[in-house]
């Protein structure tokens, strides 16, 4: 944990990935996938711990989501 002053996002990286989760799936409800998949990508690099090496992607929904995402713009899913 940090101090909150020191941070640009209140918050803690588990709570940034939530809120691009949610922003995301707004994005999808409203029919723009596009936007939808920029925010499940920027929630998996929010959720990678580059600075520890500990607890990166824990959340595999982001990806599943942002393959689902990329099938729906005509794109590759399997990367």
């Amino acid at each position: 944990f940090q101090s909150e002053s020191r941070k640009t996002f209140i918050g803690e990286p588990y709570e940034r990935v939530m809120a691009y989760f949610y922003r995301g799936i707004l994005y999808w409800m409203d029919g723009e996938p596009d936007n939808a998949r920029a925010c499940f990508r920027s929630g998996q690099f929010i959720d990678s711990d580059l600075d520890n090496k500990e607890y990166s992607a824990d959340y595999v929904l982001l990806e599943y989501l942002d393959a689902l995402a990329s099938a729906k713009l005509a794109g590759d899913p399997s990367d």
